[in-house]
């Protein structure tokens, strides 16, 4: 997926999901005077569900006073009783 293009910039990022990870491929070409540079990196995010993040977050002394799942994106909001 691209996420940011420009004259100057291409930063291109491809995930890779597995089992309780998933694998972020960052890909940025940067032009400045020199030409063209790449740089890459990775690195791995946690795959928590919402429903284990929310218990967790009660089992603490939270109290979640608002959950939403959209297109992929989790936002939950939680305030210390």
């Amino acid at each position: 997926m691209q996420v940011k293009s420009d004259q100057h910039t291409i930063f291109t990022c491809f995930l890779e999901y597995e089992t309780d990870t998933v694998k972020v491929h960052d890909l940025i070409y940067e032009h400045s005077n020199n030409g063209w540079t790449f740089k890459k990196s990775s690195y791995r995010k946690l795959r928590l569900s919402p429903e284990w993040v929310i218990s967790e977050l009660e089992n603490t002394g939270y109290k979640v006073s608002f959950s939403n799942v959209e297109r992929g994106f989790v936002a939950i909001i939680a305030d210390k009783n």
